[in-house]
């Protein structure tokens, strides 16, 4: 299959704590390479990295803050960030966010810590 279209009804939600929500609408098993999701977030995230995959946020609504390398890094709509793989950070903020992840999200490869 050289495509495949994704509607709103089709997404797979999951929700990730009582504060952060995300829609998947492009998956690893439609394709190994890249992956896409909706996020939102209504909080904090909780400290975060994945030890897989790059990641490229960008803001559709709200504001907020990634907090990497003890760095506060504003973020509103309209701009993007880039995480490169196996980086910790954390996200605090209300904001509606597109998730690109390359390659593909791979939930094994997530690796979390809610205490730091």
């Amino acid at each position: 299959m050289n495509y495949l279209k994704v509607s709103k009804k089709e997404k797979i939600t999951r929700s990730i704590n009582s504060n952060y929500i995300i829609h998947n609408y492009i998956t690893k098993e439609v394709s190994k390479n890249a992956s896409l999701a909706i996020s939102e977030l209504n909080g904090e995230h909780g400290k975060t990295k994945n030890i897989e995959s790059d990641r490229i946020y960008f803001v559709l609504k709200g504001s907020g803050k990634f907090i990497i390398d003890n760095k506060e890094i504003e973020i509103k709509k309209g701009d993007s960030l880039f995480i490169k793989k196996d980086t910790w950070y954390n996200i605090i903020g209300n904001m509606e966010l597109i998730l690109i992840n390359t390659p593909s999200f791979n939930f094994t490869k997530e690796v979390t810590n809610q205490n730091s």
